[in-house]
């Protein structure tokens, strides 16, 4: 990036135009549900048995007396059948899934920043506040997907970004003059977001860094 300061008597106002890229882990765990179902048969035997009557009238005594005289015959039958029944046994099976995935955001960054020099001769340390105003360029990861809290799926189908993210910045620095216009440079500071950068998502999400620069300065004149 680009950066210009204005240099005040008591205190230096610092701004430009840059590019960051910042890069946050996604874990994600999630349950599925295995249900298998095994069909078997359960066989069985039914018994059942029939009788059969047969009636003989006895002639000859029917010619002699008159009288007529019957007789039954009884047959009996067994029947033994072999039967089934087509059964179902059902057992769920539970799965513990862990995704990971490195989420990528990419801002045209516009800082304004502020610093309190105490110096030196040859040394100088400056306590640094500010904002930075963040446009949105590229994303590209994943989140937890709003239809089914069960899966993950792809930041661009779940959610927009708010249009210009916003965050303070708190660091200090010193610098070593190596003559009045140019020194050498080394600043650590921490920022964070002020609100999330999702725009109509209920998961709100707020990146905070801490990070370390190194670098030469050169003080033009005017």
């Amino acid at each position: 990036g680009i950066s210009i300061t204005r240099y005040m008597p008591n205190y230096n106002i610092s701004s430009g135009i840059s590019f960051s890229k910042i890069n946050t882990n996604f874990t994600f765990d999630t349950q599925l549900t295995q249900i298998d179902s095994t069909s078997y048969y359960k066989y069985f035997t039914r018994s059942r048995f029939e009788v059969d009557t047969v009636w003989f009238l006895n002639l000859e005594h029917l010619l002699e007396t008159g009288d007529s005289i019957w007789f039954a015959y009884q047959d009996t039958t067994y029947y033994n059948t072999l039967d089934s029944t087509l059964n179902s046994k059902i057992d769920t099976s539970y799965f513990k899934i862990t995704e990971k995935n490195i989420n990528h955001y990419s801002y045209l960054e516009i800082p304004l920043l502020i610093s309190y020099p105490i110096a030196s001769k040859k040394l100088a340390l400056y306590p640094e506040i500010g904002i930075i105003l963040g446009l949105m360029m590229n994303s590209r990861g994943k989140i937890v997907a709003l239809e089914d809290r069960n899966r993950s799926d792809f930041i661009k189908n779940q959610t927009q970004f708010i249009a210009i993210n916003v965050s303070y910045l708190v660091g200090i620095g010193v610098s070593y003059f190596i003559s009045p216009k140019l020194d050498i440079s080394a600043k650590a500071y921490m920022r964070q977001d002020i609100l999330p950068i999702f725009k109509n998502y209920p998961i709100g999400l707020q990146h905070r860094s801490f990070a370390t620069q190194v670098g030469i300065r050169y003080k033009l004149g005017f």
